[in-house]
Parts: C-alpha cells; structure tokens; sequence
C-alpha cells in the first residue's frame, strides 16, 4: 500500500496492523550504480543514463513530490521507441537523434507534467531565473511555448547539459549547436518548423514524430458518443495557431509511448477538441466519456442486465462502453476525470500500468485490451472548484502528464479567422477578440482604467468559447448578427450579476464598437415609452394617451384552449399580446412570435395537449407585469434558443425573479411542450 497522506489515501489503523508483519520500502536512490544499471539496461544508447538520473536527482531536489523510477523507466521507454539503437556502426547521426529524444523525454516527463500535481517550489532556483533573464534579454525567446516559470527554469537546465562538453561524449560542436537551435523558442522550435501536419500512407506526421493510422475495423457499438472520422480535420482544427501547435506537439509527443495520457488546462483552452482533431487525423474512433461523482465502475465497463423478450427472468452480461471501446482498438478520452470517485479510478490501475488490462469480477475473467486502444483524461484545475480534488500520486504517475499552455490573444485571432474569417470578415473577428481580451481584463480589474474585480469573475473565463460564441452569431444571419455591439451586449452583458460590472462591460463594447448616437437616443425613448404602456397595460400605472392597448388587454380576454383542444389555430393569434418593448418589441406571426430580432418558430398546433399547460401560463395577467422590466432577458433566451442558435441556456437569479415565468411564457408563445424537471443534491 501506499503511505497516507495523498489525496485518496488513509494509514490503516493501529489494530489491523499490528496484525502485519509490516516493512518499510525505501524509494530508490538514483546515485547509485544500481539505479544507472537498471536504466542502462532499457536503453537503446546507454550512455545517456547518468544524465538521465543527474537530471531527475536535480529535479526532485526542487520539487514537492520527488519523481519515482516509474517515471525514470518512462523516459527511458520513450528513448528506446523513437531513437535507432546503438551499434558498432552507429555514427554521429544516430548519436545525434539518441540526445535529441534524450531532451524530447525530459521535457515530456520534468518540463510538460510540472503544474500537474506537482510544482517547483525551490525559490533560489526562480531567482537565479529571473537574474538570467536580466542579464540575458536576447535569450527571452526560450519562455516561449507558454512555459510558466518553473518550467521554463527545468528546461534551461536539461539544455545546460547540451553545453557541457563531459555530457554525451562524442556528441559534436556542430550536432550540440544544431540541437540549440531545434529547441530554441522556449523548446518549440522543432513544432514550428512544421506548423502543418501532413500525413504519409494513412498516418500522421508531426515535426518527426508518427501518430499510425487506425486499422479498418467495423464497429458495433451504436448506443455510446462516437466520433466518426469525416470531413477534412486540417480544414475545420487550426493546428497552426501558435500556443495549439505546442499543446499539438506535446500531445503528439506523449503518443510515441504506449502510457495513457492525462490532459490539464483550464476552461476553454481545447483539450478535447485537440484529442478529437488527432483521432480524426488519424482515422481513429473516439469515444468521450464524462465522468461525475456519480460515475461507477460499473457504467464503465459493464454489468449483468435483464435480457429483453426472455419468458423467464433471465440476466446477461453487458459490456460497458469504456470495454468496447478497449476490445475494438478505439480511442477513449475520459473527461472530468478529477470528479469521479476514487474507487472508480483505482478499478482502472491495471488498465493505465503494463498490463492493459482489466479484471471483471462479475464474470471472473481479465480482458486485455486491444493493441490499437489508448486511453486519455481531461481534467481542469483542482483551483476551478466545482467538486473537483486531487489525484493521488500513485495514480497520476500511471500517466503520461501533459499541462497545456494558455491560450493567448494571437492564439484566439489565428483559430477565429481559420474558422470565421471567410465569413464575417478579419476585421470583425479581430474586433471580437479584441473585446473578449479586453472583458478579461476588466473583470480581474486589470482594465485600462483600473478597477475592482468583477463580483463574480471567478465564476467563469473568458476564453475562446466566448469569441467563437460571438463570431457565430454574427454569422447566424439573424438581424442582431448586423450589429456588433447588440450581439456582445447580449453574449457578455447579460451574464454580470450587478449593474456596476454590466456598465463597465458596456463600457468595454463602446470602446470597441462605438455607437451611433442618433440610434441610441430613440432605442432608449421608445424603451422607456414601451415600458410605460407595458406597466400600464399590467395595472401599474398610466396608460400613455397616444398608445392604445387593445392588443395588450387581448390576453386576458382570449381564451384558453379547452379540454378537448377545441381552440383553431387561428385562435392563437389572439392568445400572443403584440406588446412593443423597444428594441425588443414582440410581434405575433402567423407562424410564431417575434421578440425583437429572434424569431420563435411555433412547433405545435393548438390542438395538440403538449402545449397546454404552458399556453395557461399567459392567461395569468399577473406575470405581465415582470415582463416590462425582464424584456432583455427575454430577447436573450429567444436569440438562444431559436432555430439559428440552438444554444443552451443558464438563467440565474434570485427566488422568485421569473426565471420560470420566462422559461414557461416563451413555451406558450412557440407552443413547445414543456418539461420540468427539478433537481436535488
């Protein structure tokens, strides 16, 4: 057993050990001509073992969790699979390729996994940092590839040992300096080199490093969340945006080892999407897996169900979909992994170590997996919240960690274009992203002006969701897609909970988008008029003399569709008020209802019973009254929820603000069946 302590892990009580006869396991020494032996041993290039162990000696004297030599062999394997092996013959070159995935492995195993569970916590070692840094600006360009600072100071140290000449012997001046240079850029220079992947008989290729092509196979599995190989991957991923190039190169450099890779980075920033664009490139399957704290072992790799049409109670074995996809060679990415419950993850140990393997108690057999099958995690930082805890140690070294780099402004204006700048234009996807970054900004108070934070900008990020968001509904072709502050006004403004962080918000629009002042003074006149009529219309004060309200009062009059649906469609035009609202004005049609510039297409007929429990909702003249002061947020969920968005919706308020209200009234209005579902811890 593993010692307590770790996230996971408890000591066993006094009473039940002193039952054992227990002996402690010291870690192993890695000075020692053991430990060199043991390396040297799964090395294709010996030699490189010494410096190999120095590194991680060095490493784990400035870390919080010291490596173990699970990791150490990981290296070592990786080495041994991408670098020829040693021969009597063996020239320069191939002494050349053994160092440059010497370095590759030592940046995969110290560099790329730092951060994740794990963190540099030796002070002297940031500061002698920061003083080479001064002392050195032209070689700033190796914090490139989003490296944080600990990285960026353990990966000058793997380069030091390129510039010591009693390293790596009969490594020439000329092979060293050509390594520098492949490893310039903060460590990718050998990505950019490449920015395009191009693929060789089936398989993909990726700055020297092979991901194979997927074996054709026919699939039986119909039931689970399949991604299908289709369309061409290169045109719809943007493999050449700067920081998706390095995370691209890191992950397809954890993929030359057969050890299951874990993925960390925070929202938005493309984990699964990356891991999609590689399964799609390569022809693979990919089965998406979201695990929660109510996932079982059981939901993953099956159990004994009913058999459906047997005269008799009969049960059968079913496999889960996580053992499909392991017995069919297909990829799986298990997301949200830092949510399921620790029992779960420990059922899979023998699946992530050398055994790739499971073990099915029910039926008491042990089920290999399939040559073709590799498994990946997703998870976002412990600091998100939500539930999420730390894995234990003992797990996360089953893994090959990789902590993706933050996304930056270059980064979102490269992806936007590749996916939106044929149809909205550059300019307009820059000044979207231009918006996002500077909403970012604002909400931790690091605007322009300065500021206080957002009240609740820990909530939620500012990330490419956001202008990818923005982009769409400016190319969804609605009459809100003209015009560019409404849609951010609608995306970002909505979203703030008090009315200093949505002016400051508006602020940030103006700035990017300035508006038309002419326009703006009569939008704001003929809300405040709307609103009055509406307050009016609703018994809450006078009615503006100009204004008639026939049609407002009509809804109390119209009636409601009787039991045995007998009201014509006709009818339902009577039963939507035309009630104006501004810029949000709401106008019924002959086949639905217009709130402003989205249009809610009715789906039902009047006749038909799904509809009426929400249609007796706009019956009660009560919830009008909310509706004067709640016209933007019902402008909003119409935009969402209309045939050109389709997106869902979070409403979020205080008891008894009208969220139902509004969700029940637009029902009525489309006269869409209705489901409410609450739900409870």
């Amino acid at each position: 057993m593993n010692p307590g302590g770790d996230f996971g892990k408890r000591e066993l009580s006094p009473a039940l050990r002193n039952r054992f006869t227990e002996i402690w396991v010291d870690a192993i020494d890695f000075s020692t001509v053991e430990a060199e032996n043991l390396v040297a041993s799964n090395l294709s290039w010996p030699i490189l073992a010494r410096p190999m162990l120095d590194s991680v000696t060095w490493f784990n004297q400035r870390v919080l969790h010291p490596l173990s030599i699970r990791e150490v062999l990981g290296w070592s394997a990786f080495v041994t699979s991408t670098a020829s092996a040693a021969s009597s013959g063996g020239g320069a070159a191939d002494l050349q390729r053994a160092v440059e995935m010497y370095l590759h492995g030592g940046c995969m195993t110290l560099v790329d996994s730092l951060g994740l569970g794990n963190q540099l916590v030796d002070t002297a070692c940031l500061a002698a940092l920061e003083k080479r840094r001064k002392a050195n600006s032209a070689d700033s360009e190796t914090g490139g590839g989003g490296l944080t600072d600990g990285q960026t100071a353990v990966f000058w140290h793997l380069l030091e040992q390129l510039q010591d000449a009693t390293m790596f012997q009969g490594l020439g001046e000329a092979s060293r300096k050509s390594l520098m240079e492949t490893f310039a850029q903060g460590g990718f220079a050998w990505v950019r080199r490449q920015i395009a992947p191009r693929a060789e008989d089936g398989s993909l290729c990726f700055s020297g490093f092979k991901v194979a092509a997927a074996v054709k196979h026919t699939s039986e599995n119909t039931d689970v969340d399949m991604d299908a190989p289709k369309g061409d991957v290169f045109a719809e991923f943007d493999f050449g945006a700067p920081s998706t190039a390095c995370n691209v190169g890191r992950l397809v450099r954890a993929l030359q080892q057969p050890k299951a890779v874990l993925l960390e980075g925070p929202p938005g920033l493309g984990k699964t999407a990356t891991v999609q664009a590689l399964a799609r490139a390569t022809g693979r399957k990919l089965l998406r897996i979201n695990l929660s704290e109510q996932t079982d072992l059981l939901d993953l790799l099956g159990s004994d169900l009913p058999v459906p049409g047997a005269e008799t109670i009969t049960f059968r074995w079913c496999d889960g979909a996580l053992l499909r996809a392991m017995k069919q060679g297909d990829w799986v990415l298990l997301d949200e992994i830092n949510l399921a419950p620790q029992a779960t993850l420990e059922g899979l140990n023998a699946l992530l170590d050398h055994r790739r393997e499971v073990y099915l108690p029910t039926i008491g057999q042990s089920v290999a997996a399939h040559p073709g099958f590799r498994l990946f995690a997703a998870q976002n930082p412990v600091a998100t919240g939500g539930g999420r805890k730390g894995l234990p140690r003992s797990f996360l070294n089953r893994f090959t960690r990789v902590v993706l780099s933050q996304l930056s402004k270059a980064d979102l204006q490269h992806i936007c274009r590749h996916t939106h700048g044929a149809a909205v234009g550059e300019s307009v996807v820059d000044r979207a992203v231009c918006l996002v970054e500077e909403l970012r900004l604002a909400a931790e108070g690091h605007g322009p002006e300065g500021g206080s934070p957002f009240e609740a900008h820990l909530d939620f990020d500012w990330n490419l969701r956001d202008a990818m968001r923005l982009c769409d509904l400016l190319q969804a072709g609605v009459p809100l897609a003209n015009h560019f502050a409404a849609s951010a006004e609608l995306l970002f403004v909505a979203r703030l909970r008090c009315e200093r962080d949505r002016e400051v918000a508006r602020k940030v629009i103006r700035s990017i988008a300035p508006p038309n002042p002419v326009a703006m003074e009569a939008s704001e006149a003929t809300f405040a008029r709307a609103s009055a009529l509406m307050r009016s219309a609703c018994g809450l004060g006078e009615q503006p003399r100009s204004v008639a309200t026939a049609a407002t009062a009509a809804v109390a009059a119209s009636p409601a569709p009787d039991e045995s649906g007998a009201a014509a469609d006709g009818a339902g035009l009577a039963c939507v008020p035309e009630l104006c609202l501004g810029a949000q004005s709401l106008q019924p049609t002959r086949h639905g209802v217009q709130i402003g510039a989205a249009l809610l297409n009715r789906r039902l007929s009047l006749t038909d019973p799904r509809c009426w429990p929400a249609l007796e909702h706009i019956h009660q003249s009560s919830h009008l009254a909310a509706l004067a002061g709640q016209s933007r947020v019902l402008h909003g969920v119409a935009h969402a929820v209309s045939d050109c968005l389709r997106w869902p919706v979070l409403l979020v308020g205080g008891p008894a603000s009208g969220k139902h209200s509004i969700v029940r009234w637009l029902a009525a209005m489309a006269h869409m069946p209705l489901q409410e579902v609450p739900l409870t811890p």
